[in-house]
């Protein structure tokens, strides 16, 4: 883990790319978004989230909404979210 690493719960990446929560733990538990436990949380890494989208069959996604995303993480990202130290 980098020093500074945003992470992102699941519902948080549900809102971002505009998707139901159970398709975002349906990618967590087969594996396709890594994570990590942290007491009863499951957390995602910013960094994880647009490797994800950045594959060429990702889910349907595009170059377009990579973008997006990464620009809605950017404003997200101060909300409140876990942070390495």
């Amino acid at each position: 883990m980098s020093s500074g690493s945003q992470y992102l719960r699941a519902g948080d990446v549900a809102d971002l790319l505009g998707m139901s929560i159970r398709t975002v733990r349906r990618w967590l538990a087969d594996g396709s978004l890594p994570s990590i436990k942290i007491g009863g949380a499951r957390l995602v890494l910013e960094e994880d989230l647009l490797m994800l989208l950045e594959r060429p069959s990702a889910h349907n996604y595009n170059e377009t909404r990579t973008q997006e995303t990464s620009h809605q993480i950017n404003k997200f990202s101060h909300f409140g979210k876990a942070q390495s130290k």
